[in-house]
C-alpha cells in the first residue's frame, strides 16, 4: 500500500445460512488464504454470489482480503482488514457481498492511521476532581 493512507476496516454480522462456511472462509482469510482457496467457500451459495465475488476480486488489491483479525461467537463472525485510503469503498462491496450470500446485522466500523491525530490530549480531564 506504499504512502497511501491505512484504513483498518472491521466488519461484523450475523448468519444463519452456513454459519460454518462463512466462518472457514474468513478463519481462512486471517491465515492468508485469499485467492482460489477463498472462493472455494462460496460455491455452496450459487453463482450470483460466485460472479460477485470474482468481480470483487478482479477490482480490489489481493491484500485486502487478507484479514488482520478473525473471531467467531455463535452465528456472529467478526472481521478486519488492512486497506488504503479507499477502504471505505472495499467496505461496502465487502457488506453487498454478506448480504447476497444470506449474512444480516451487517456493521462497519472505519479506523484510519491519524486517527489520533485531532485528537486534544490536553482536554482530557481527571475526574476526580
Amino acid at each position: 500500500m506504499g504512502d497511501a493512507m491505512e484504513m483498518t476496516i472491521y466488519i461484523a454480522f450475523t448468519t444463519d445460512k452456513h454459519a460454518d462456511v462463512l466462518a472457514a472462509a474468513f478463519k481462512g482469510l486471517s491465515q492468508q488464504n485469499a485467492g482460489a482457496i477463498f472462493q472455494e467457500h462460496f460455491s455452496v451459495f450459487g453463482e450470483a454470489v460466485e460472479a460477485e465475488l470474482e468481480r470483487m476480486m478482479a477490482e480490489w488489491p489481493m491484500e485486502y482480503f487478507y484479514a488482520e483479525k478473525y473471531s467467531r461467537k455463535g452465528k456472529r463472525i467478526s472481521v478486519s482488514f488492512l486497506t488504503a485510503s479507499d477502504g471505505e469503498f472495499f467496505a461496502d462491496d465487502m457488506e453487498a457481498f454478506l448480504e447476497l450470500c444470506g449474512a444480516t446485522n451487517v456493521r462497519t466500523k472505519f479506523e484510519t492511521d491519524d486517527d489520533c491525530d485531532d485528537y486534544d490530549y490536553d482536554d482530557d480531564e481527571d475526574d476526580e476532581g
